[in-house]
């Protein structure tokens, strides 16, 4: 495991209305699987790299912007990934969950 650099900056960005301009989308691979629903945007610091957190079915996955394909009303990748598929009840469950995640943590900072 690498060891965290004090001078990095790992910031999550999120969206307070779901779904936004990124938050709460679907993101499918090139072969139109389902891969999960963006939770937020990461960004890193030094270098500058910019990620979609994509929630799956059991887990986080930072997707690099550079992977993006399209953004539509789904956001399409360039390439295929190997995780597992979601299924659309699935897609639901976690956008709730988001939301719910999200709002919460809104609350906490008192916007």
């Amino acid at each position: 495991m690498k060891k965290a650099d004090i001078n990095e900056i790992d910031i999550v960005l999120f969206e307070p209305i779901i779904p936004g301009t990124l938050i709460g989308k679907e993101v499918i691979d090139n072969n139109a699987r389902r891969l999960g629903i963006v939770k937020g945007i990461r960004l890193k610091y030094p270098p500058l790299k910019l990620f979609l957190v994509v929630r799956g079915k059991d887990s986080e996955e930072n997707i690099p912007f550079d992977s993006i394909d399209k953004i539509g009303t789904i956001i399409k990748l360039k390439t295929s990934i190997t995780k597992d598929e979601i299924a659309i009840h699935e897609v639901l469950m976690i956008l709730e969950n988001i939301r719910k995640e999200i709002s919460s943590l809104f609350k906490l900072s008192g916007l």
